[in-house]
């Protein structure tokens, strides 16, 4: 019943032992663990993982958008709107590296869910950090990494998730503009 719970964690815990390519394969399970015990809310939680941790390893850029446009089907299905809205971050991060600049549509619940959750306001100012970091626009970057640091206070569990990616980057961007 809690399989895919446990395995979601687990796999996380192991992301910081092991090389993150090895790890993806267990994402599955624990989705399939959820599914098979009706936990569509942990399934989605794997499947998002599944596919952050695949951005990250460096994945194939047009696979991971298809990838993304169906796990933004399933939380809209499965009525997740926190976490499609955070897919839909990295579904704007890929389509930025990508180039097609493709912009995710909001629905009204996803505005409202940016404007009240400070956790997914959080990720999302990381996410458009990370990117205009990639890109190398200073104002852009500063002005994100900003209020993300100003989210730090208030935000909750996905983050655990994220917390290393995040670090790790967040890291990247402070030292480059304390450079600049």
């Amino acid at each position: 019943e809690n399989a895919g719970e446990v395995i979601l964690v687990c796999t996380q815990v192991k992301s910081y032992v092991e090389p993150l390519q090895a790890t993806l394969e267990y994402h599955h399970e624990g989705y399939a663990a959820a599914m098979a015990s009706g936990d569509s809310s942990q399934a989605v939680i794997n499947l998002l993982a599944l596919n952050s941790s695949s951005f990250f390893a460096g994945a194939n850029l047009q696979r991971m958008e298809d990838l993304f446009a169906d796990t933004v089907k399933l939380c809209e299905e499965r009525h997740q709107l926190n976490y499609k809205f955070q897919a839909q971050q990295v579904q704007r991060s890929l389509s930025k590296l990508i180039g097609t600049g493709k912009e995710p549509k909001h629905s009204s619940e996803g505005r409202d869910v940016l404007a009240s959750n400070s956790s997914v306001l959080r990720s999302y100012h990381y996410h458009t950090a990370y990117i205009s970091f990639i890109f190398r626009s200073y104002d852009d970057t500063i002005e994100n990494i900003e209020k993300y640091f100003a989210l730090q206070e208030n935000t909750w569990g996905i983050l655990f998730l994220a917390q290393a990616v995040h670090a790790f980057h967040t890291g990247l961007i402070s030292f480059w503009v304390a450079r600049k």
